[in-house]
């Protein structure tokens, strides 16, 4: 009886021992036989990706970097409190830093014309390949990061330690903005000239691109001779592919009838021509079968081109005849004086809303030529004003191009069922993203390429797990170029525009200089118990701000227009915390001042100095 017991022990044991050896093996045979880590990596690396992704908003066709005012504040607030707690005398200069407002971080391609719409209203438009190594001289290909910064309130101008004087001339602001761009984290310039434009509610003549340069007085800005207007019309962005909106361009393409006093007043007769024409020629009844609404909204856009004729027609939705019809309507229209910027002639770009209205009880009923003269709908209302909006074209990336980079296969018919399906294999992790060694691939099981009906099947260049699960590397864009499409954006009701061309990046400041008959005094004052203040004057009656050269207790300004009125900003660090004096005076030859100094955190800071934003 001993001897079968621990024979029975000793057989149980064994078999123990092979099936656990037996489970080992099956699951190695599973894996993949190009690499055995690749599970390994992609959780390594699973969680920067999500990371990145919370930071990335897909927007306009390219990707922005952006981060909350309040959160920003807040990590600002957090770091100065690190740095003060540690007891070292800190300089203005250096908290300065703190305060500055973060950059938009905006990705683009280099091998595409793109026009970027930044947040606070400014619009870049870069042509491809406009990007050099500032080490190589190299064009910069793939992806760049651009960072810009928007200046246009006094709040932001003040805590930016920023200025409006060239050498010892003072300037009048129409905006600034401070543009970097970096590849792979390497500083890069330009190799062709950028067209920018400024936001302004109240366009001023005689403005001029500026460029800056950092002092210990702040920025010192420099007549950019590359912006100048012979410059401008030279320029290959203007003479050979000039597309300015309508909205924007400084000489409106018009029809005969519509020549008035101003801009404004022509593009309203344009927009009522156009108006009528859709109204008079447009046949509705060809569409109504495709909505079961009693409206249909369509948005067209063309160009009005060099010789005044309308050319690149583009429309949507694309049901069918929509285009066609537009393009037949649209080649009724007569022809225009073609538009002029800076007295160039150039492609004018022009953006149709339109909307048909149906009537139920003419559902039936055959148009004639008497119903298409009538007014039995209407183009957007949008149009009863002189609200235009600006045709955007642009890159994008969609679901589709991302099923494409997968199929290897520019190609491919994806519709709606392989969206749908490959949807519901990456929800159940049939098809799942990986990285090796940084590059993309995708992990497709087994029971996916096996069934014909998936849409995704065994390629050559394919690597085999032992199971017979797939792994792919994943093409990118250059083999699966991203599709163009165009976008209409409301253009600001009061807004117009300043337009350059620049060469540069960093600095760039949109500037005139001083038109007054005021006489001009020395202004020099002292200052009570300002030690280690930084000092700047805004004027109340234009857009200027003057930073003081401080000697001992005093305060130079230089020659400044007489009896204006005007407000000092004192800033310092005083027990390592922020302080700030705010006075209004009149610039006269006065004796000392006393300015009294409060102390704030960095959000209230902020917040005080945009109380002086209206009167700027």
């Amino acid at each position: 009886v001993k001897y079968i017991i621990l024979t029975l022990v000793a057989l149980g044991l064994s078999f123990l021992a092979f099936y656990l050896i037996s489970k080992k093996h099956v699951n190695q045979l599973d894996t993949p036989a190009t690499n055995i880590q690749v599970e390994e990596i992609i959780q390594k690396e699973k969680s920067s990706d999500t990371s990145l992704s919370s930071h990335l908003d897909t927007h306009k066709g390219i990707k922005t970097e952006n981060e909350t005012i309040d959160k920003s504040i807040m990590n600002n607030q957090k770091e100065v409190d690190s740095l003060l707690s540690t007891g070292k005398k800190v300089e203005a200069l250096e908290l300065f830093n703190y305060v500055k407002k973060k950059p938009e971080i905006i990705t683009l391609l280099t091998q595409k014309d793109t026009t970027i719409i930044c947040k606070e209203g400014t619009i870049l438009r870069i042509m491809a390949n406009s990007f050099l190594h500032s080490d190589t001289n190299e064009i910069a290909n793939g992806t760049v990061k651009l960072k810009v910064t928007e200046y246009y309130t006094l709040a932001d101008m003040l805590l930016a330690n920023l200025s409006t004087q060239s050498n010892e001339q003072i300037l009048e602001t129409g905006g600034m903005v401070y543009i970097e761009a970096y590849s792979q984290e390497q500083p890069l310039k330009l190799n062709k000239e950028i067209s920018i434009e400024i936001p302004t509610k109240d366009k001023k003549k005689d403005m001029q691109l500026f460029t800056g340069e950092e002092t210990s007085n702040g920025i010192n800005w420099a007549l950019d001779n590359t912006s100048e207007a012979d410059r401008l019309i030279e320029s290959t962005i203007f003479k050979e592919t000039a597309n300015v909106p309508f909205a924007v361009i400084e000489e409106v393409p018009s029809f005969p009838e519509c020549q008035a006093a101003n801009n404004e007043l022509i593009k309203e007769c344009v927009s009522n021509k156009f108006k009528r024409i859709i109204n008079r020629r447009f046949n509705k009844n060809l569409f109504q079968e495709y909505t079961t609404n009693s409206k249909l909204r369509i948005f067209a856009s063309f160009t009005i081109n060099k010789e005044g004729k309308i050319v690149n027609v583009r429309s949507s939705p694309s049901l069918p005849g929509i285009q066609e019809e537009v393009e037949r309507v649209l080649s009724l229209v007569p022809e225009l004086s073609p538009g002029k910027q800076n007295s160039l002639t150039v492609n004018t770009l022009y953006s149709l809303p339109i909307i048909i209205r149906f009537d139920e009880l003419e559902k039936n009923r055959i148009p004639t030529d008497m119903d298409r003269d009538t007014t039995s709908f209407r183009t957007s209302s949008t149009y009863k004003s002189t609200i235009v909006y600006d045709t955007i074209f642009e890159s994008k990336r969609t679901i589709i191009e991302d099923i494409k980079e997968i199929l290897h296969n520019n190609e491919a018919d994806v519709n709606g069922a392989l969206v749908d399906r490959y949807k519901n294999f990456k929800k159940k992790r049939l098809i799942q993203e990986r990285k090796i060694n940084g590059e993309p691939y995708v992990f497709i099981r087994k029971i996916v390429i096996e069934n014909p009906d998936s849409g995704f099947m065994l390629l050559p260049t394919d690597s085999v797990t032992r199971g017979g699960n797939v792994i792919r590397k994943r093409w990118n864009n250059t083999q699966i170029p991203d599709r163009q499409v165009s976008r209409l954006v409301p253009q600001r009701p009061g807004n117009d525009y300043y337009l350059f061309t620049t060469s540069r990046l960093g600095w760039l400041n949109c500037d005139r200089f001083l038109r007054s008959t005021i006489p001009l005094i020395k202004y020099k004052i002292k200052i009570k118990n300002s030690k280690g203040a930084k000092a700047k004057m805004v004027f109340k009656s234009r857009r200027s701000i003057l930073a003081g050269r401080r000697t001992e207790n005093s305060f130079d300004f230089g020659n400044v227009p007489q009896d204006e009125l005007v407000t000092l900003v004192a800033i310092r660090i005083v027990d390592n915390k922020y302080q700030l004096a705010l006075k209004d005076v009149f610039t006269q030859n006065t004796g000392d001042l006393e300015l009294e100094f409060k102390t704030y955190d960095i959000k209230d800071l902020q917040n005080e100095l945009k109380k002086l934003n209206p009167s700027f």
